[in-house]
């Protein structure tokens, strides 16, 4: 009867360890996905940024 609880535990200790190795996967996709987001949102800022400034010289140039 113990040996089977023990067998049950080591079992259980596996899944354990199992779960918390898929867990730190998905945190680690997740931080992967989330820095892809900052550079895209930033990068998107920055276009964004420029193409006014090259409006605002061009519409100064426009005006002289």
């Amino acid at each position: 009867m113990q040996s089977q609880v023990r067998e049950g535990e080591l079992r259980l200790l596996n899944e354990i360890e199992k779960t918390r190795l898929e867990i730190r996967e998905v945190e680690i996709r997740l931080q992967q996905a989330i820095h892809r987001q900052t550079f895209w949102v930033i990068g998107s800022a920055g276009t964004i940024i420029g193409f006014i400034r090259f409006l605002d010289r061009m519409l100064a140039s426009l005006g002289r």
